[in-house]
This record gives structure tokens, sequence and C-alpha cells, in this order.
């Protein structure tokens, strides 16, 4: 037995390689890996270009710009009116600061304008061709008390609108490629209002729209729900979901906030929840925490949609920054596409610890193995580390050699062993990626 340590601060991951072994009795069902780099392009970050009291806007070129590419996004999503070359803020121009963050290599998730007048709909979505690559419904009308469309209330003004919007962006040549999501719902209670009025499954929508806040819990809470809920409005249509994430206001009660340590546990695990149950776009809420006032270093307490990003406000790094830069560096792996290969393994893991199998292009095989448990007590603001799980993964395909990588704590991978057998791999509360190599 071969002893592999990786220690990273306060987290120390084990991997043992077992020699030979006479291989277990049933046989190991093959798993087929997904492209590594499916991970990193359903990835994305939400943004607030035109808040001219926001780092958004007044640290767009010193901050925004560079942690963006930085961060590894392929995807970001804001206002559908910034491509208007009339929309400007404090005289700067929305539609140049969507050509740069295009030029450096971001497309669009665009948020209707929400107008009335549909030519101007499609002309703004004529507009956007070179960076969209989804139009979105508006966002989160379940809520709204006054007219929506036409006169009329949520939820007849509500599906009123999605119709007439759906009918026009498809019977315009020009725009009817354009993939179009169905509008986002705060509390998906409300969906069946929507239904209702809608006679669902809904005639509009290419794909449907989830905004899937834990609320302080691990990201695999009620994610099953919610796409059941979002399903009645789309049948089996791609889900997308556009808002999901972690605040770090600790003192807010009505929607729980984490510490900032507990938020980033919790985004290492969130990108394998999403890609294993087909969510074709996973947009994280926000990149960068939002000041009072274009006050740069004053943070409102009691008020999570100041506290959502994964950097502060000066642009410093979060956790959940730092680890979901790693995760995207590490799958990148873009190119045409492949069929991954199978892998087949068994693992004696309890129920409460995922996996994700993914592949690249040249053979490796990614193992992430997570511990799905609570890590923060949200009515205590206490952190509630858990002991790691020990797992062993025994496999039948021979691969050359093995190496683990724990993305929130160091980053590097350790050195890679000889593999001969059974891995033994003690699994934390954030996530470990074991490396197989050919």
């Amino acid at each position: 037995m071969f002893p592999f340590l990786i220690s990273r601060g306060s987290t120390i991951a084990f991997l043992f390689v077992t020699g030979t072994f006479p291989l277990f009795a049933q046989s190991a069902a093959p798993v087929q890996a997904k492209p590594a780099d499916s991970l990193v392009e359903m990835m994305g970050v939400n943004l607030h270009l035109t808040i001219a009291g926001s780092p958004y806007f007044y640290a767009f070129d010193s901050i925004v710009k560079p942690r963006l590419k930085e961060l590894g996004v392929r995807h970001v999503r804001d206002y559908l009116r910034n491509v208007d070359p009339l929309e400007t803020v404090r005289g700067v121009s929305m539609l140049d600061r969507v050509k740069q963050l295009h030029a450096q290599g971001v497309d669009f998730v665009f948020l209707d304008t929400q107008t009335e007048n549909m030519g101007k709909l499609v002309g703004y979505a004529t507009a956007a061709l070179p960076y969209v690559r989804i139009i979105e419904g508006p966002n989160e009308r379940d809520m709204e008390k006054t007219s929506i469309y036409k006169g009329e209330l949520f939820p007849k003004g509500a599906v009123d609108f999605e119709r007439a919007t759906y009918k026009a962006l498809k019977g315009d040549p020009r725009t009817a490629r354009i993939p179009y999501a169905t509008e986002s719902f705060a509390h998906t209670e409300h969906v069946q209002a929507f239904c209702d009025a809608a006679n669902c499954p809904a005639d509009f929508g290419d794909l449907g729209t989830m905004h899937s806040y834990a609320g302080g819990r691990p990201p695999s809470a009620d994610l099953e729900r919610t796409m059941r809920d979002i399903r009645l409005i789309t049948g089996d249509r791609p889900l997308v979901t556009t808002e999901t994430g972690y605040h770090t206001d600790k003192i807010l009660s009505s929607f729980a906030g984490v510490s900032e340590l507990a938020a980033g546990k919790y985004m290492a695990r969130l990108p394998f929840e999403y890609l294993n149950r087909h969510i074709e776009l996973c947009m994280l809420y926000e990149l960068i925490d939002e000041p009072n006032h274009g006050e740069p270093d004053h943070i409102e307490p009691d008020n999570k949609e100041k506290h959502f990003g994964l950097l502060h406000s000066n642009g410093s790094e979060k956790p959940s920054f730092i680890v979901l830069k790693r995760l995207l560096a590490l799958f990148n792996d873009p190119g045409p596409a492949f069929t991954p290969r199978t892998v087949a393994f068994t693992s004696d893991a309890p129920a409460d610890v995922h996996q994700s199998v993914l592949a690249k292009r040249d053979g490796r095989i990614y193992i992430a193995l997570w511990h799905d448990t609570t890590t923060y007590d949200v009515k205590t603001n206490i952190d509630m580390p858990s002991p790691p799980v020990r797992v062993t993964l025994t496999l039948t395909d021979k691969f050359s050699g093995a190496r683990v990588y724990l993305p929130l704590d160091g980053g590097e991978p350790g050195p890679i062993v000889k593999m001969t057998g059974r891995l033994k791999v003690d699994v934390p509360d954030s996530v470990v990626i074991v490396e197989l190599i050919p």
C-alpha cells in the first residue's frame, strides 16, 4: 500500500493505492463520462452593467473585465436593452461594454426588456445577434401586483406577453434561431397559476428557466422539486438556471446567508450537481458585491442583494471565486464534439457521497466526489465542518497513474502515483477530484 498525502491548509486528503488484488465477483457497470468541457460550457455569471453606483460601472476596466477573464466563464447575463446604441450611463455606452466583454470570449444571456412594442423587441434582438447566447423572458414577475401586459396582471398578463414575444422572435428570420427561455419565478408555487392560464405545456419557449437558490443549504436542496415545477411549463424541453448562488450576509434571517468558507464549499459542489442533472446553463448570481451609493468600501448589512458576489466590492476574491476559477481551469478542454469513453468502477460510498465522472479528449478521466452534507448552521451562523468520508473506488479499467485535486484548498494537483488497484479517497464536504491517467 502506498499512501499519498496532500495537505492544503486545514484540509487533508488521502489517496491510498492498493497493490494487486482479485477483482470482486460482481462486474463493475461502465459509467458514461461527460465531456470535461461541458462543465465549463455550462457555467456563467450575472452582471449589472447599468448600475452606476456599483463596481460594474465605476470599476469596469480595473476589476470587472480582468476578473471575468481570470474566472474563465464563457457566459454572462444582463439586460437586453444594453445593446441599444442609445443606452448610456453617465455618458458611457453600454453597447461598447458589451462589445468589450464579447471580445474577451463571453456571450450573453439577455434578459427581456419587457416592452409591449414587439417591433422594438425584435430590433433589440437583432442588434444582439453578434453577442447573444439566449434571450430570457422577464424576471420574476410572479411577484408583481401591477399590469404586466395590455392591462393584464399575473398570470394572464405574463402568459400573453410571453406568447407574443415568442411569436415575434420566431416570426422574424433574423431572430428565429435565438433560443428563448421562459420567464423566471421568484416562488415556484406560482407556476400552477401560470400553467392554468397557459394551458401547459406552454406553446412558447425553447428552454425552461429556473431560479434555484438553496437558501443557505447545500446546492442539491430542493433542486429536483424546482426542476419538476418548471417542467410543468416546458415539458421535456431543456432547463437553464439563470440565477443561483449564495450570499454572505449572515445578519439576514429571512433569506439565509452563509459564511464565505461555507459558500466556497457549496460552490465547489454546485457545478457537478447541475451537470449531473443535465442543466444546460447555470448562471451564478453574481460576479461582485454591490456597495451602496457608489461607496466602494460600504456594504449595507441586512441586505442580501449586496452580498451575492463571488468577489468583494473592492475586487478581492471570496473562496467561491477561487474554487470556481480552479474548476473551470481544470476542466477547460475546448474542441470539436467527441464521444467520451466509459469507465468501469465500483464504489462503496454511502448515499450522501455524490459523484460525477468527466473525460478529456486525451483519455484522462476525472471522478469528482463530494459529501452532500450541511456545512453551515444558518440558525446559529456557525460553520459545521464535516469529517471526510473514506471511500474505496475499485476500477476494472486499467490506468497508469492517479492524482487528486482539492480545488478549495490550494488547487495544485498532488503527485502522480502508479495505479495498481483500488483507490481509497477521503471525501470532504467541498469536492475532491481524482484524475485517472491512461
